[in-house]
């Protein structure tokens, strides 16, 4: 999601490791019970990654591209018409 479109209430914890595309990823975590919320890639900063998992109702989520589906599991479908989303690294 676009970073000015997000409002973050409340604090998290935070750890910073390199991403898929080799630059740094901070991830934010509950604080609570450790469940991973969003993270703030270094590769796309104008940007938050909410996890859909941490969403009330993921079913709502109709995403509009995809990160690195090359490297996804073969379990994890990716529709073919979904764009990649360009990274510059």
């Amino acid at each position: 999601m676009p970073r000015e479109k997000v409002t973050i209430i409340g604090a998290t914890r935070s750890y910073a490791a390199p991403g898929g595309s080799g630059k740094i990823t901070v991830r934010h975590f509950c604080p609570a019970c450790g469940s991973l919320l969003f993270a703030t890639p270094e590769v796309i900063p104008d940007f938050i990654n909410i996890y859909a998992g941490t969403l009330d109702d993921p079913s709502v989520f109709k995403p509009t591209w995809s990160f690195f589906p090359h490297k996804h599991a073969p379990w994890d479908r990716v529709p073919d018409d979904l764009p990649e989303l360009p990274l510059s690294t």
